[in-house]
């Protein structure tokens, strides 16, 4: 299963910015983190420190609600992941681009961006390029 095909994931994708904004001050179920990094092994690291925990304390998180700063974490991270699969239609593909080095990001591979808030801004910022085709 990949994260695109996940139903709790994409509902919280699919809220505006309000409803987004009540979910993530009530904080994301962490169950959602444990569905992550069982769909996608390979991010586990990524979000490792994107929450700020350690390897060994991740699935601490799992049963309890994550709190303000990790919510929002978790969105922006997700709305990368649906952006790549927007940008390249099918997950295999997406799931390439973001563990291949990228010129227009300095030859830094997108997954080791992801777990800063402007390393996913970087990341949506070429996936942008590529989907209205700004890149020569």
């Amino acid at each position: 299963m990949s994260l695109a095909t996940n139903q709790p994931l994409n509902n919280i994708l699919q809220q505006d910015k309000a409803a987004l904004l009540k979910i993530v001050s009530q904080g994301i179920d962490g169950a959602i983190v444990r569905e992550m990094v069982r769909s996608q092994p390979n991010y586990r690291n990524i979000l490792v420190s994107a929450l700020g925990t350690t390897s060994s304390n991740l699935s601490r998180l799992y049963n309890k609600q994550l709190n303000k700063q990790q919510s929002e974490e978790i969105v922006d991270f997700l709305k990368v992941q649906q952006q790549a699969l927007i940008v390249f239609e099918q997950q295999d593909i997406a799931n390439e681009w973001l563990a291949t080095k990228i010129p227009a990001l300095g030859n830094e591979i997108p997954n080791n961006l992801l777990d800063t808030f402007i390393g996913r801004s970087l990341v949506s910022d070429a996936l942008d390029a590529i989907r209205y085709g700004e890149f020569n």
